[in-house]
């Protein structure tokens, strides 16, 4: 029974983190909307954990974390489940996963003190030639292009500093 109640826990919070719960914008729930995104949830996760060294458990744990700032900075369930596989294979996993994710989610859309200077530094546009916000792995990627070209010390530093410190940076680089 507690193995069960865990699992409906995880499948709501996820669902209601990333819109999936068939809510509309009154709060009205459309049921068969509901099952859809529980369905598509629970597929997602599955996938994603099959993917890598992750389980659901762990994948649940990242996005308690990381999974509202993910959402609110532009990027999906399925983004933020390929991103938490991505850092389960560098052996960041659970909640000090779903924290980087946070860390670097805020960054790449320029929250911060220092992280709007340093993204420009670094040559990464957090939005396209139409102003709209880039894809959440189209601007990964360009932070992992940049971080490849760090000459120095002092540049590397800025950039753990960019990111929310190392953990961040051993997962994505």
């Amino acid at each position: 029974v507690q193995e069960f109640d865990a699992a409906a826990s995880m499948a709501t919070d996820t669902m209601n983190v990333f819109g999936l719960n068939g809510r509309d914008a009154l709060g009205n729930v459309d049921p068969t909307k509901q099952l859809e995104g529980l369905t598509h949830g629970m597929d997602v996760m599955s996938r994603a954990s099959n993917m890598a060294n992750l389980t659901v458990e762990d994948l649940f744990l990242s996005l308690a974390k990381g999974g509202a700032i993910a959402n609110a900075t532009g990027a999906d369930l399925e983004t933020f489940s390929a991103i938490a596989a991505f850092m389960a294979s560098n052996a960041v996993k659970g909640p000090k996963a779903g924290i980087a994710s946070k860390h670097i989610m805020m960054s790449l859309v320029g929250l911060g003190k220092k992280a709007g200077p340093l993204l420009q530094a670094l040559g990464i546009s957090i939005l396209d030639n139409n102003g709209k916000l880039k894809d959440t792995l189209q601007r990964l990627d360009e932070v992992r292009g940049a971080f490849s070209k760090l000459k120095n010390k002092k540049e590397f530093l800025e950039g753990v500093d960019l990111l929310g410190g190392l953990i961040p940076i051993a997962a994505f680089t």
